[in-house]
C-alpha cells in the first residue's frame, strides 16, 4: 500500500516533471542522471557511474572519499547520521575528529570537491563534518587527513615533517589539520594572509598557532625567506591523486527511510510543489543546505522530511544589473541565516544587519508559487511556515552613499557579535545629508546620539553582555562612523584615529635558542616522534579505538537542580519515574546509581594527595549513568529533567556566610617600613577558566578474564586504577590501565577523569560487556571543574623613592564544593618569589562555594600568585607615576641577582627602552621567578632485543602533547649511544610503571628522563664487562653477545624526590607585551610579545619552544577572552563554542619572539635542563597589564581626577576594557 506521504510526493513531482516514472518500495524512482565531473584529463575507473542501474543507485548513496568510491546503503543510516559519524564509524577514518559537535572547534573539518549547480564547475571548500548529514554528501568528493598519505608514503607532508616544523607541540595534529587538506588543488595562488584567514574555524589549545601557521605559510607564493629556505617546494605538495571524482546531479530523487524521508530537489517549482504537498499534513520538515544552523540552535525534535535544496539553481544564482544585485537565498546559505533570524529574533545575524543597512528586500514564495517582495523588517514579522525565501535583492548605490559596518566580537574571528552596527549615509556635493540608515544588531535602532542615550533600553539575558555596555558601545560606533567619513581637516588631531579600525598584518615569529651538536641527539631540535602519525591520522586516541562485539556506551544522568540541592530519591520503579521512561527508549540497556555500586561511592579514595573522598554520584552533578547500544541513545536517555546557592567568593563575603570560609595561614612581616609617602589600595579578582582540551573526558573499559582493561583519558593512571578498584570492591591488580596518549588535558584529567573512568568501569563490570564513555562538550563544561577563582584585597605603603614599606593582602581561593586539588602553596611560591617581601602581611583563606570542585589547570596557583603580585606592582607604579619596570627593579629581592641579569639582557634584546608608549598603545614588562621541584615518583622500564639491538621503553608519565616521549627517546639514545631510530616508546601502563604519580606541574618530563638515565646506567653497567672482552663491537654485535652470555637486557628504575640529585631550582623569565587599543570599541590587538625564559640547557629546543608559545597563548585567553558566565542558580551558561572563546589564530601576537638564554646550564637539573610547560603561562599577565597602560591615558583624558588604574575583575574582555575607558557621549566631538 502506498502511504499518503508517498502519494503526495509522487503527485508533486509528476505535476511539475510530467514523468512516467513511479514510486515503489523504499526508493523514489524518478528521472535521475549522474554525470562524473573531472578537472583532469586522465581517466579514473572509480569515477565512472553507470546510469543504467537506477534502482540500485537510489537505494544507495554514492560518495568518494580520498579518491575512492564508497556506496552508502541508505537503509543503514538516517538523516541524523553525520558525515563525521560515517567517516569514523563506518569507514574507520579516525583522523577526522570531533569535539563540540556544533562546528565551533574545527576538529571535524574535511575538504570537499563538488560540482557547482549553476556553473557545473568543480568547487573546493571545507565543511564541518559533524553538522553535515551523510545524505547531503551524495556525489561529493571528500578528502580527509588520511588522504595526505601515511607514515610510510613518500610525500613532503609525511617524509619530511622536520623540514616543515610540523610538530613542536602538536602542530597539525588531526584535530587541526583537516581544514587544510589540499591534495586536490593547486596552491600556487595562496598567500600567507589567506592562510591566516582560513584558520577562523579552528581552535588549537596547545601550540599557540604560530608553528602551525608557519608550516602552512611555507607553501604560499609570498612565503618569506626564513620559511622557504627550510621547506619543500610548493610544486611537490598535493600530487597524490590526479583524478577527482565529483558527481553532477541533474534530476530529483528521494529516499524513504522508515518514518522519515530525504528529498533531493533540483528545480524551484518542484520545491514549491513539495512544500505544498505537506501543507496541513502535520508532517514536520526542513529545507536543508549547509545545516550549520544546528550548531547554534540545537534541533529539539527529529523531523519527518528533510528537503535538500543545495542544487536548486534558482536559489544559488546571482544576477547583476545597473539597478540591483539579486542573490538566490541559497547562495552561501544566506537564506538559512535569515531564516534563523526570522525564527529566533535575538540571533545576532551579520547578514541581516548588512542587508537591512543597504536597504535590501527579500522575495518570499508561498505554496501557490506567488512571489511577495518585502523589506527585511517586514520579513521578520512573517510566519514562514510553508513559505520559501527565494531571493535577496540589493539596490545599487552610487558614490553619494557612504557605507560602513562594525562587528565587535570577543575575539578576532569565528565569534558572534557583542554588538554590530551598519551605517549608510547619502550626501550631496555640498555635504548635506539627504538620507541615513542606522542599524544595530543585539540592540535597538535610532538616529541621534542624544536620542540614542535616552531611548536605547537593551534587553538582557545571560550570558549576553550587560545592557549599559551595549548601549554605550552602540553610541560609540555611531561616533566612530562619523569620524570615518568626515574629512580629516575637520577633525581635531586627538580624534582622527577614532575613525580607524585595527589593522592586522600577517603575523611573524622568531625563536632564538642554542644547541650543542656534540651532544646530539640530546639538545637536537626535532619534531615530536608522533608527529607523522598525528598528521596522517594514524595516531590512535581513546575515542578512536574500534568498537568491540556487544559494545555499549554510557552517559551521565545529571541532576538539573541548583547547587546545594539534595537529591532525595531517583524514581526507578513507578510508571512516572524518569528512569522507567529512559529504560523504555529503544537501545537503552541499564541505569546505575549509587545503590548499584559494590564498593565505595567515591572516585577519589584517600591517599597522601587526596584529602576528601568525593562521591561518584552526588547532588548537582552526575546522579547515575545510562548505558545503551549507541552513544547518541545514551545521551538522549540521560537528558533528565531550594535554597539560594553560593556561587562566588564575593557572594560569601557580601552575605557574611562564615561557615563557607576556612582560614589557611597568615604570613607576618619580618619588619615594618616607616617612611610611607603613598598609600595604594585595591582589589584583585580572577575567575574560572575552562581547560578546553580537544579530547573531552573519556574512557573505554573492556572486561577480561583477569579483570578489566581500562583505557582512560587520564593524567594519573594510579588514581584511575585505585578509584575503579574501590568502586567495584575488587583488588587493584584486577584493573589493567593503559594510556598511549591524550588529546590534551592541562590538569583537568589528573583527578577529574577518575569520575568518568570509575563510572565506565562500573557499567562494564556490572554488565560484563565493553563500555565506552565520552562527555559531550556541554556536559564536560558543566560537570568538570575549572581553574580556581581568587579574590584579594590589598593595601600598600610606598616611600618617595618607590620602595614598598608595607603590603597587606587578604585573599580567598575558591575550591568549590571540595577540598581536593589545593593550590595555595603554589600561589605562595610565585607571589613571594620576585620581590623583597619582609614587610608584607598576607592572610590566606579558602572559600567553599556551591559550584563544582575547582580543578588543577596549567600553572595552578602559580599564575594567580604571580598575576596578583604583578597587578599590585603595576597599580602602585601607575599610582605614583613611576616607570613600572624601574619600580619592579627597585623592589626586586636582593637574592634575585640571576633574574636581574636576565632582565638587563632582556631590555637590550627586546629594545624596551627604545619603544615609546604611544597614545592608544600599552607596554608592560613582567619578570618571573618560578620555583620547581620534582616531588613525585615515575617508573621506567627499558628493554633491549638481542635479534637486532632495537630498544623499547615505557614510563609512568603520560604523553599529552608536551613531548614527554620525544625527550625520553632523545635521552635514551644519548645515554646508550645509539640512533633514535632504534628506539620505540611504548604506551604507558600500570604494570611496567606501577604506582607512578600524576603527570603535570611541568616536572614529569624531567622526572621520566631522570628515570631513563638511571635505567640506562643499569644497562650500561651490565654491558660493560662484555664490551671489555670485544674489540670495537657494533651495538648489534654487543647486544647479541650479551644475550649469549645471559646478561639481563631489561632494566627498571624509578625517579623519586628522594634521589639526592634532584633538587629544587628556580625558573626565571621576563616578558614584554605591547598592545594597540581601539578606545571606541574596547577591542585590542597584541602587536608584539618578547619572551625570554630560562630553560637551562634544553633537551629538545623545538619541543620547548612549542610549550612556551602554547602556554603563553593559553594564558592570553585566560586574561582576555575566556569568560565563564553562570546563571542565578549556578548553571554554567558559557558551555559551548558558541559562547566560550579561547584565542584564535588571529588573536596571537603579530610579532612573537621567544628566546632561551645561551650558555645557561642548570647545575642541579636533569642533564642541566629546566622544566618549561607552565611558567610561560604566568608571563601572559603582561597583556592585561599592557591594556591597563593603554587605558590609563584615556581615563586621565576623560577625568583628570580619576584613577588611571582599574582593578582586575575577571578577564580583560572587550566589555571590561570598553567600560573602563569611561565613555561619555558628551565628549564625542570632532
Amino acid at each position: 500500500m502506498m502511504t499518503n506521504e508517498k502519494r503526495k510526493f509522487k503527485h508533486a513531482l509528476l505535476k511539475t516533471r510530467k514523468t512516467k516514472d513511479h514510486i515503489n518500495g523504499n526508493v523514489g524512482k524518478v528521472n535521475f542522471a549522474l554525470q562524473p565531473k573531472r578537472s583532469f584529463k586522465s581517466k579514473c575507473i572509480e569515477c565512472i557511474v553507470h546510469t543504467s542501474n537506477l534502482q540500485d543507485l537510489l537505494k544507495d548513496l554514492v560518495i568518494f572519499v580520498n579518491g575512492k568510491r564508497h556506496t552508502v546503503t541508505a537503509s543503514e543510516v538516517t538523516p541524523e547520521t553525520t558525515l563525521n559519524t560515517y567517516l569514523r564509524n563506518t569507514l574507520q577514518l579516525k583522523g577526522t575528529k570531533f569535539m563540540c559537535l556544533e562546528g565551533g572547534c574545527g576538529a571535524c573539518i574535511v575538504s570537499i570537491n563538488r560540482c557547482n549547480p549553476v556553473t557545473g564547475k568543480l568547487e573546493t571548500f571545507a565543511v564541518n563534518s559533524c553538522l553535515v548529514s551523510i545524505f547531503s554528501c551524495f556525489g561529493w568528493d571528500i578528502w580527509t587527513i588520511e588522504g595526505l598519505g601515511n607514515s610510510t608514503s613518500s610525500t613532503p607532508h609525511t617524509e619530511h615533517p622536520e623540514k616543515i616544523q610540523w610538530h613542536p607541540v602538536r602542530v597539525l595534529h588531526p584535530w587541526h589539520d583537516n581544514e587544510h587538506v589540499w591534495p586536490q588543488k593547486s596552491l600556487g595562488e595562496v598567500t600567507m594572509k589567506q592562510v591566516e584567514n582560513s584558520f577562523g574555524g579552528n581552535i588549537c589549545r596547545c601550540t599557540g598557532y604560530r608553528s602551525i601557521l608557519s608550516a602552512f605559510k611555507c607553501l604560499c607564493v609570498d612565503a618569506t625567506t626564513n620559511l622557504t629556505g627550510r621547506y619543500p617546494d610548493i610544486e611537490d605538495v598535493g600530487k597524490q591523486c590526479d583524478n577527482m571524482c565529483a558527481i553532477k546531479l541533474s534530476m530529483p530523487f528521494y529516499f524513504k527511510l522508515g518514518t522519515k524521508s530525504w528529498i533531493k530537489v533540483m528545480e524551484f517549482d518542484d520545491l514549491v510543489q513539495i512544500v505544498k504537498s505537506f501543507h496541513g499534513s502535520g508532517s514536520s520538515y526542513m529545507l536543508i543546505a549547509g545545516n550549520t544552523g544546528k550548531g547554534v540552535y540545537k534541533m529539539e525534535n527529529d523531523l519527518d522530511v528533510y528537503v535538500d535544496i543545495v542544487n536548486v539553481k534558482e536559489l544559488v544564482r546571482c544576477d547583476v544589473n545597473k539597478n540591483h544585485v539579486s542573490l538566490g537565498a541559497g547562495a552561501g546559505t544566506l537564506g538559512g541565516n535569515l531564516m534563523m533570524k526570522n525564527k529566533w529574533k535575538n540571533f545576532p545575524s551579520d547578514v541581516f544587519l548588512f542587508l537591512e543597512t543597504v536597504g535590501a528586500q527579500v522575495i518570499v514564495v508561498d505554496i501557490n508559487n506567488l512571489e511577495h517582495t518585502m523589506t527585511l523588517l517586514e520579513f521578520l514579522q512573517v510566519d514562514m511556515t510553508d513559505k520559501i525565501l527565494k531571493k535577496i535583492v540589493m539596490p545599487a548605490l552610487d558614490e553619494s552613499h557612504f557605507y560602513n559596518s562594525y562587528k565587535i566580537m570577543p575575539r578576532a574571528q569565528n565569534a558572534h557579535a557583542l554588538v554590530n552596527a551598519g551605517f549608510l549615509l547619502k550626501m550631496d556635493v555640498k555635504y548635506t545629508v539627504k538620507s541615513v540608515r542606522i542599524v544595530y544588531g543585539c540592540i535597538n535602532q535610532s538616529l541621534h546620539m542624544q536620542i540614542l542615550s535616552e531611548e536605547l533600553v537593551p534587553d538582557f539575558e545571560l550570558p549576553d553582555p550587560k545592557p549599559q555596555f551595549r548601549k554605550n558601545l552602540a553610541i560609540a560606533l555611531l561616533y566612530k562612523y562619523i569620524l570615518s567619513i568626515t574629512p580629516t581637516k575637520h577633525i581635531s588631531k586627538n580624534h582622527v584615529s577614532g575613525g580607524n579600525i585595527l589593522h592586522r598584518p600577517v603575523s611573524i615569529g622568531t625563536q632564538d635558542f642554542d644547541t650543542n651538536k656534540a651532544l646530539y641527539p640530546l639538545s637536537q631540535p626535532i619534531p615530536k616522534i608522533e608527529a607523522v602519525y598525528q598528521t596522517t591520522g594514524e595516531a590512535e586516541y581513546i575515542t578512536d579505538m574500534p568498537d568491540l562485539p556487544n559494545q555499549l556506551f554510557a552517559a551521565f544522568v545529571l541532576a538539573k537542580a541548583t547547587p546545594s540541592s539534595k537529591i532525595l530519591k531517583i524514581k526507578k520503579e513507578k510508571s512516572d519515574g524518569i528512569v522507567k521512561r529512559a529504560l523504555a527508549l529503544g537501545g537503552v540497556v541499564a541505569f546505575f546509581d549509587k545503590y548499584d555500586i559494590p564498593g565505595k561511592n567515591t572516585f577519589t579514595p584517600k591517599d597522601v594527595f587526596l584529602s576528601v573522598e568525593e562521591e561518584l554520584f552526588y547532588h548537582s552533578q552526575p546522579v547515575g549513568i545510562i548505558v545503551a547500544t549507541s552513544h547518541e541513545t545514551a545521551e538522549k536517555a540521560a537528558d533528565l529533567g531550594k535554597k539560594k546557592p553560593v556561587l562566588t567568593i564575593r557572594d560569601i563575603l557580601e552575605r557574611g556566610i562564615t561557615d563557607k570560609l576556612t582560614h589557611d595561614r597568615i604570613v607576618e612581616p619580618k619588619r615594618q617600613g616607616k617612611n610611607v609617602k603613598y598609600t595604594v589600595k585595591g582589589t584583585f579578582d580572577v575567575s574560572w577558566q575552562y581547560h578546553f582540551h580537544m579530547e573531552t573526558q573519556c574512557c573505554n573499559v573492556v572486561p577480561k578474564e583477569d579483570g578489566l582493561d581500562m583505557y582512560p583519558s587520564s593524567q594519573w593512571m594510579d588514581l584511575s586504577q585505585n578509584a575503579a578498584a574501590a568502586v567495584l570492591n575488587i583488588p587493584a591488580n584486577k584493573i589493567n590501565v593503559v594510556v598511549r596518549r591524550l588529546g590534551g588535558a592541562f590538569g583537568a584529567k589528573i583527578i577529574r577523569n577518575s569520575l568518568v573512568s570509575s563510572a565506565t568501569a562500573l557499567a562494564a563490570y556490572k554488565l560484563k560487556k565493553p563500555v565506552k564513555m565520552w562527555l559531550p562538550l556541554e556536559t564536560n563544561m558543566r560537570v568538570i571543574g575549572k581553574r580556581h577563582p581568587l579574590f584579594g584585597n590589598y593595601e600598600a605603603g610606598v616611600d618617595e623613592h618607590g620602595v614598598i614599606q608595607g603590603l597587606e593582602n587578604t585573599f580567598y581561593y575558591d575550591h568549590g564544593c571540595s577540598e581536593n586539588e589545593q593550590v595555595t602553596d603554589l600561589l605562595f611560591d610565585t607571589y613571594f618569589g620576585t620581590y623583597e617581601s619582609d614587610t608584607w602581611y598576607t592572610n590566606s583563606n579558602l572559600a567553599h562555594t556551591d559550584m563544582h570542585p575547582s580543578c588543577f589547570m596549567r600553572a595552578p596557583g602559580s599564575v594567580e600568585g604571580l598575576a596578583m603580585c604583578e597587578a599590585i606592582m603595576e597599580h602602585i607604579a601607575m599610582s605614583i607615576n613611576m616607570d613600572p619596570l624601574e619600580f619592579r627593579i627597585i623592589n626586586m629581592s636582593k637574592k634575585r641577582g640571576v633574574l636581574l641579569k636576565h632582565v638587563r639582557e632582556f631590555k637590550k634584546w627586546a629594545n624596551v627602552e627604545e619603544r615609546e608608549s604611544l597614545e592608544e598603545k600599552g607596554l608592560s614588562v613582567v619578570p618571573m621567578v618560578f620555583p620547581l621541584a620534582i616531588i613525585f615518583n615515575y617508573g621506567v622500564i627499558i628493554s633491549i632485543y638481542h635479534s637486532d639491538g632495537s630498544v623499547a621503553l615505557s614510563h609512568g608519565g603520560v604523553e599529552i602533547g608536551q613531548g614527554i616521549n620525544t625527550k625520553a627517546l632523545q635521552v635514551c639514545a644519548y645515554k646508550l649511544g645509539i640512533p633514535m631510530e632504534k628506539i620505540s616508546v611504548k604506551p604507558s601502563n600500570n604494570l611496567v610503571a606501577a604506582n607512578s604519580s600524576m603527570t603535570g606541574a611541568s616536572f614529569t618530563s624531567e622526572g621520566v628522563c631522570w628515570g631513563v638515565i638511571k635505567a640506562c646506567d643499569i644497562l650500561l653497567e651490565r654491558l660493560k664487562p662484555i664490551r671489555a672482552t670485544m674489540e670495537n663491537p657494533t651495538w648489534e654485535e654487543l647486544i647479541q653477545k650479551c644475550h649469549d652470555e645471559s646478561v639481563h637486557l631489561t632494566a627498571t628504575s624509578m625517579a623519586s624526590p628522594k634521589d639526592p640529585e634532584l633538587k629544587l631550582y628556580d625558573i626565571y623569565g621576563v616578558c614584554a607585551s605591547e598592545i594597540e587599543l581601539d578606545v571606541l570599541t574596547g577591542q585590542h590587538q597584541v602587536l608584539r610579545v618578547d619572551l625570554l625564559e630560562d630553560v637551562g640547557d634544553s633537551m629538545s629546543p623545538e619541543i620547548d619552544i612549542g610549550q612556551v608559545e602554547g602556554a603563553f597563548i593559553m594564558g592570553q585567553g585566560y586574561f582576555t577572552s575566556e569568560q565563564i558566565v553562570t546563571g542565578e542558580e549556578g548553571e554554567v551558561l558559557t558551555n559551548r563554542t558558541w559562547n566560550y572563546k579561547p584565542p584564535g589564530a588571529k588573536d596571537i601576537p603579530i610579532n612573537f619572539h621567544v628566546k632561551f638564554p645561551r650558555n645557561n646550564p642548570n647545575p642541579v637539573g636533569v642533564l642541566k635542563s629546566k622544566a618549561v610547560g607552565e611558567p610561560p603561562f604566568c608571563l601572559s599577565v603582561s597583556i592585561p597589564l599592557a591594556i591597563r597602560q593603554a587605558v590609563a591615558s584615556v581615563r586621565e583624558e576623560v577625568d583628570k581626577n580619576a584613577s588611571k588604574w582599574y582593578p582586575f575583575d575577571g578577564p580583560s574582555t572587550v566589555e571590561n576594557t570598553f567600560m573602563n575607558c569611561q565613555h561619555d557621549y558628551r565628549h564625542y566631538t570632532l
